[in-house]
């Protein structure tokens, strides 16, 4: 009895560490994205935006696409991945101006 109470508790230990390794990797994309923003300043009707993120050991990159259809709309699209774990995420959106 005490050697599965061991074991269950190392198995608890494992799923735990697996858990803050893929919080890290959610809060390095999340900064990532955090720093791609559209340049309101800029002439062109489309944009390309990188950002880079950190948290904790772990690094990410994102990239998005801010693309101006008129004065009233926005749309846009990003994805960024991790460059320890390989993790990716995506987002797309849409702005309305009026």
């Amino acid at each position: 009895m005490a050697n599965d109470t061991q074991n269950a508790l190392h198995a608890l230990d494992s799923r735990m560490s697996d858990l803050e390794t893929e919080m890290d990797d959610v809060a390095a994309l999340s900064a990532a994205f955090s720093a791609l923003t559209p340049n309101a300043r800029a002439s062109g009707n489309t944009q390309i935006s990188l950002g880079l993120g950190n948290y904790g050991s772990v690094n990410a990159l994102a990239m998005g696409v801010y693309h101006y259809v008129n004065d009233n709309v926005l749309i846009n699209a990003g994805a960024s991945t991790t460059f320890d774990h390989g993790k990716t995420a995506a987002r797309a959106g849409i702005t309305f101006g009026f």
